[in-house]
């Protein structure tokens, strides 16, 4: 069975100079936007990278299916599958019938992603962060390429130390 070629949709969470994370993780505790990136990666074929597949382990549920973007694999980790390439993920993907593969980072692999993506779920937090050692960061989001179709807005509350919108974005076409 051959598929179409699913669209790629980029998800993470980033300040306001785009940090994902620092050497210390995530510096940021949003319950609201971590149950939100569960809910969208439910039953998904996932793309990340190395080191994101090893910080993840353990939190995979059997219906995803982890694509591990790397140089370096000589035994596919369990339950993810290694992939060369951007394009490899998106053709295996394709086989497989999926209509969408979700991009969830690192940096690296974001930056990889970009040029082949048709969507991005960006989770906006309004607070520049202390890069700390070895920030890592999101790419730039080119605002002629990329068009705002969505935003959910959340305040500060007591499980919100800060204000944060969910925008989702569709690339413009060319």
């Amino acid at each position: 069975m051959t598929g179409v070629e699913p669209g790629l949709t980029l998800i993470a969470a980033v300040d306001e100079n785009l940090l994902l994370a620092t050497a210390e993780g995530i510096p940021w505790k949003l319950p609201d936007d971590v149950t939100h990136f569960r809910t969208y990666c439910a039953g998904k074929w996932l793309l990340m990278g190395r080191r994101t597949f090893e910080e993840m382990t353990g939190w995979f549920k059997p219906d995803q299916h982890p694509l591990v973007l790397t140089s370096a694999c000589g035994v596919d980790p369990h339950p993810a599958r290694c992939v060369a390439s951007v394009p490899q993920a998106l053709a295996l993907a394709g086989t497989a019938g999926q209509e969408e593969l979700v991009c969830i980072g690192g940096g690296q692999t974001f930056a990889a992603s970009l040029p082949y993506a048709t969507q991005l779920v960006i989770t906006h937090v309004h607070h520049a962060f202390t890069p700390g050692l070895r920030p890592v960061y999101f790419p730039a989001i080119d605002a002629a390429l990329w068009v705002p179709v969505s935003r959910q807005e959340h305040d500060i509350d007591e499980a919100h130390a800060w204000k944060f919108d969910i925008v989702e974005y569709e690339r413009q076409s060319r």
